[in-house]
This record gives structure tokens, sequence and C-alpha cells, in this order.
């Protein structure tokens, strides 16, 4: 009881510090500045703090979760310099592992949980229109995939990043290449991770390339712990119905060669508040990122391994709150782990507060 107590403290407590004060006449989005204009030295990229139910059970029936959770995730760029060629770059946010980014509340079946970490921190650094260097503990860059065929959203590692854009004509648009230690899935503190940098084990290199006005590609290769992939992602916006299409695959090309790939459809409707229903199709073999007892990368809870489809309704609420619903279910019999999802199902309701964030500190520096 005193762990549920201290975590509804918790959550009306930074609802309380987050949600902005009401203003006659002028709403959160006309006092954000507007882009182009000068934001400060301090620019928050992305705020949101939501609360989920979500019930899973596994392939036996056993529930796993039937839970309450929240999430808080604050993210943001320090710029060292008035044009931003320097920066320092952060991601803070609930979670105690890889995957996901939540906490229990304590009103379900597990036990409350209270963790918040910084889990990316790194130095940017932009030579020129073209050239971009990063250090520290970097994003995932899934090129124009998802989390169901690489690294799951809420993820993280320690390395290095030289982005470069070529000219226009042939060339992709963007070249890349990461050299990262990737592990210790259950330390989600950066400053934990730091000593990884000195002892990396993985590389990607990755291209993305715009191939017609509504047709863009990437692809990339990977190599974890001396284990090689490729991947290959397809984003296509049709002319009538369907608003985006995303096929993705993933290939494991040596030591044990297994396939994963994702179907991806998206449609947008309404005008005013549009909402977005999601069809996704994912078929990822059970040995995919298997490195002896452990795994070399974990890819996104909600897909996870085996055949999975799964169907999510978004609806945008107003003053920064949407909710969206989510259904799974495993649709093959090949997977053996015993916590493997088999139904998962889950009604989120998030606040976005970034806007209001950026306003704020963009005033209070204009004021000192």
């Amino acid at each position: 009881m005193k762990a549920r107590a201290m975590t509804l403290a918790v959550c009306l407590g930074i609802g309380f510090l987050i949600l902005p004060p009401a203003v006659s006449g002028q709403s959160a989005e006309k006092r954000a500045p507007k882009a182009g204009a000068q934001e400060g030295r301090l620019r928050w990229m992305d705020a949101y703090a939501s609360t989920r139910f979500i019930y899973v059970d596994n392939r036996g029936g056993r529930i796993r979760m039937q839970d309450l959770q929240y999430k808080l995730q604050l993210k943001g760029r320090w710029n060292w310099t008035q044009s931003g060629s320097a920066y320092l770059q952060f991601r803070a946010e609930t979670g105690n592992a890889f995957q996901p980014g939540w906490n229990y509340s304590g009103w379900g079946r597990n036990a409350a949980s209270q963790s918040f970490s910084v889990k990316d921190l790194f130095l940017g650094q932009r030579i020129g229109s073209r050239l971009e260097l990063r250090a520290g503990g970097i994003e995932f860059d899934r090129g124009l995939g998802t989390e169901a065929t690489f690294a799951d959203d809420d993820g993280f590692h320690v390395g290095y990043q030289v982005q470069y854009g070529p000219p226009r004509g042939w060339w992709p648009e963007k070249l890349q290449v990461t050299i990262s230690h990737i592990g210790e899935f259950q330390h989600p503190s950066v400053f934990a991770r730091f000593p990884g940098m000195s002892s990396p084990n993985a590389v990607q290199v990755l291209a993305e390339k715009r191939l017609a006005e509504k047709l863009e590609f990437s692809g990339e290769f990977d190599r974890i712990e001396g284990v090689e992939f490729t991947r290959l992602a397809l984003r296509w916006a049709p002319p009538a119905f369907l608003s985006r299409v995303t096929l993705e695959s993933l290939v494991r090309t040596a030591d044990n060669p297994s396939v994963g790939y994702s179907l991806q459809l998206l449609r947008k409707f309404g005008t005013r508040r549009p909402c977005s229903l999601t069809f996704t199709y994912s078929h990822m073999e059970s040995g995919l990122f298997a490195n002896n007892a452990t795994r070399l990368l974990l890819n996104g809870d909600q897909p996870n391994l085996g055949q999975r489809l799964a169907l999510s309704l978004s609806r945008p609420l107003g003053r920064g709150f949407s909710a969206t619903t989510y259904v799974s279910r495993q649709l093959d019999r090949t997977i053996s782990v015993p916590r493997h999802d088999r139904w998962r199902t889950q009604l989120v309701l998030t606040y976005r507060f970034t806007d209001w964030l950026n306003a704020r500190f963009h005033n209070s520096e204009k004021g000192g």
C-alpha cells in the first residue's frame, strides 16, 4: 500500500508540475516559438507523460500483465553555440531496462516500480552543411523501418556516429556509419554504460534514398558481436485510401541464418482531429538475435518474436492529449519461450507538453 501511495503521489506531483495553467485567449501552441525563430540554447524535442492499462498473456493462457503503468519522457538539446552547430542532446525516461520504458503503478498483478534514468546523452557537432559527428549515449537509427525488425523504440547504446548528406543526384540523401556497444540491457542509466565506448561490439552502415516523390528506401549492414545482418525498408505513400505502407526485412546472413520481416499499413482519416488506424503483420524467426544463451539485440516489445498480427487506433483529443488502443495476437506456435506474448492489449492516454516547455523556457531566456 505504501508503494502504491508513493506512486500515486509521484504521478499527481508530475501532473501538477507539467500541466500548463489556463491562459485566457492564448493557447500553449500559440505561445510556442515559431519555426525558424530564435529558440534559445535549450530546445525540447519531445516531452510527454502517458498512462496505460495493459493486458498480456502467454501461449499457455497464463496472465503475465494486467496492470496500470505510467511513462514520462523528456528529450531535449542544449546548443553550445548560437547557431546550434555544437550541441548536447539527452533523453531521460522511465523504465528499468532496454524494453519497455514504462513503470508499474502497483495497481495490478505486478509490484510498483519507480525508475527514471538518463538513457541517451551525447555530444554532436555539425561541420558545414553535410557532415555531422556524434559521440556518447547515442540513439538507434532504424532507417525507414520500425522497431518490429530492429531495436526497441525505448532502447539504448553508446558509441560514435558519423552522418553525411551527399550532394543531390544519384547519391543517397543520407549516409551514416555507427560504431557502438550494444548490451547491458538491464542498465538503463547511460552513466553506467559509458565504459562500453572503449569496447565497441557493433557496426551499422546505413543509407537512405528517395526513389520517387512518394517512395523512399533505406538499406543497412549491421554487425553485432560478429554476427552479420542486412536490413531493408521501403516506405510508400499510395495515391488513394492508405496513407502509408512500410515494408521491411532483416536477414541474418551467417551463423544460423534466419529471416524476419514486417508489413505496416497506415490509414489516416478525419480532418479536424485526424485519427490513425495501423495494421501490422510481423514475422520474426526466434533465432534472429540469439547468441548462445543471450540476445544480441531486443526488438520492439510489442511485435517481439514469432508471427504477430496487430491493430492500433490513435486519436488526438485536443490540448495535447491523445488516446491509443492496441491489440495483437500471436499467430504461430513455434516459439517456446514461456514469456512470449499470445494476446496483448493496451489502452494508452498521453499528454504531450513539448510546445509548452519550449514556450516557457524561451520566455524565461528572453526575460533573463
